[in-house]
């Protein structure tokens, strides 16, 4: 994981205009959306999404890849914010050709861990309620369900982890 950079919004679009991808995001971006996204959450002084780049390097001669992005920032909730402090979203946006590698496992591992550093009280993972390989996930490492007061689309789920 890395900070964004104007040269990622190629590599990112090929990533978010794959409806396969995007199926429980929103719909698949357009380059020019792909660009605003980069430059709005990802190249700013507190970005929410870190490019994800898989290191070919150590497989073969080719250089790294972008294949998705991170989501790691600050979640407002006043509840949870109330009961443990600092909140913080996690999540994850994978090129199709690396689901089910473990990338997913090895990302929520890493922002546990620096969350748990920086004294962050507690993690959310919201995805739709039919990702089941999301889900999956925040079950894995200990996410339970959390119902938000504060959110008004049925179609999420919301889990939270408390460090």
């Amino acid at each position: 994981m890395r900070k964004f950079e104007p040269s990622d919004v190629d590599g990112l679009f090929k990533v978010l205009s794959d409806e396969d991808v995007m199926r429980y995001i929103e719909p698949s971006f357009s380059l020019k959306q792909t660009e605003e996204f980069v430059h709005k959450y990802g190249i700013c002084d507190n970005p929410k999404v870190f490019a994800l780049i898989y290191d070919k390097s150590k497989s073969s001669n080719e250089s790294a890849e972008l294949i998705g992005h991170v989501i790691f920032h600050p979640f407002r909730d006043e509840i949870l914010e109330a009961k443990y402090g600092a909140v913080y979203e996690l999540g994850f946006v994978i090129a199709k050709e690396f689901w089910g590698k473990g990338i997913a496992g090895e990302i929520t591992e890493v922002l546990i861990s620096i969350a748990k550093e920086n004294e962050i009280g507690v993690l959310v993972i919201e995805c739709d309620k039919d990702n089941a390989a999301s889900i999956r996930i925040a079950r894995k490492y200990g996410f339970v369900p959390y119902e938000s007061a504060s959110s008004t689309d049925d179609s999420l789920i919301s889990f939270i982890l408390p460090l």
